[in-house]
């Protein structure tokens, strides 16, 4: 088919094609799609303007690692209080991280990304902490706050890592405001695999109490086993 024969001419040359500061080819996300099924061994990056048209809900949009390591924590009971547990470190600060799982759109085609937290900080100007404190529900990580699910439907330029598993993780954003008024292009309906939210519970280890909202009451405190 022509259009087949074009696209694959256009994957050849994309050493030569457009790059930007950091290096990166300049794609669309058909070009993607294309790039996914040759099954290469390793990841590459690409930049790709394209628009969030859906933030999936049913997704955890965050997950908590420990601040000593790079283990993720886990949420348990503890005097009626939830407290963040790390398996192997004690005395431990939760450190919130942004994984939101969205539909993005140009174009040429629709796909699903995972949007990681440097990414989001950019696009929102706040870090996963106060997202999850302010404006989120601590014990519920798949319930997405508004203020996330209004960044849909504005063209912005994605640095973005396409594995080798065919799956799009979105590293950091380009705003582009000049161009606020372009309509995304529709959405597509997918499924995406996002890092876990925590790993299987090991008893007798050192607990972090989850940090309030603003209304719960009183100020976060650190809680020893």
């Amino acid at each position: 088919m022509p259009q087949a024969v074009e696209h694959v001419q256009r994957l050849r040359a994309l050493p030569a094609m457009q790059e930007t500061a950091r290096n990166e080819p300049t794609v669309t996300l058909l070009d993607l799609e294309m790039i996914g099924q040759q099954k290469v061994q390793s990841s590459r990056n690409f930049t790709c303007e394209a628009t969030i048209t859906r933030i999936n809900d049913n997704r955890a949009w965050y997950y908590v690692l420990c601040s000593k390591c790079s283990n993720k924590l886990y949420q348990v009971q503890d005097n009626g209080n939830i407290v963040f547990v790390c398996k192997d470190d004690d005395n431990i600060v939760p450190n919130f991280r942004y994984c939101v799982n969205a539909t993005i759109a140009d174009a040429t085609a629709s796909a699903e990304a995972v949007f990681f937290n440097e990414s989001i900080n950019t696009i929102l100007n706040i870090n996963c902490e106060d997202m999850v404190t302010k404006y989120g529900q601590p014990t519920n990580p798949n319930k997405v706050p508004e203020i996330l699910k209004s960044i849909t439907n504005t063209p912005r330029l994605l640095h973005l890592t396409l594995k080798n598993d065919g799956q799009i993780a979105v590293n950091n954003v380009t705003n582009l405001a000049e161009s606020s008024d372009v309509q995304s292009t529709g959405t597509v309906s997918g499924t995406s695999t996002i890092i876990p939210l925590t790993p299987i519970p090991v008893p007798n280890i050192s607990k972090r109490q989850l940090l309030q909202t603003p209304d719960a009451g009183p100020e976060k405190k650190q809680r020893r086993a």
